[in-house]
């Protein structure tokens, strides 16, 4: 935060104290981008020496965190998936018209 004396000599308390929170968050934020960046590098690097039928190494598993959102379950056969995914929609369509109600 380059400010010459006399411009920091002019601020109030308050003005400085706004500078200093906006220069924390813009730095936070650029050391964030910078380490997605570099987890992506990383992950396409390591990408090549993994072998064949390994999961690829994500950007998020790079930087420790877990995976977002819920697994996505695994059916054994079409059948499966297919009433699985009619029984979920006749539950929210059941959900939403106990909301209307």
């Amino acid at each position: 935060m380059a400010l010459a004396p006399s411009e920091f000599y002019r601020l109030l308390y308050s003005e400085l104290t706004l500078m200093l929170e906006g220069y924390r968050a813009r730095h936070r934020r650029e050391m964030r981008e910078r380490r997605e960046e570099s987890a992506w590098m990383v992950s396409w690097l390591l990408l090549p020496h993994k072998k064949a039928d390994a999961d690829p190494l994500t950007p998020d598993q790079l930087m420790g965190r877990k995976q977002r959102g819920r697994p996505t379950p695994k059916f054994s056969s079409p059948g499966e998936s297919a009433q699985a995914f009619f029984a979920a929609r006749q539950a929210k369509s059941k959900k939403e018209q106990k909301k209307g109600e």
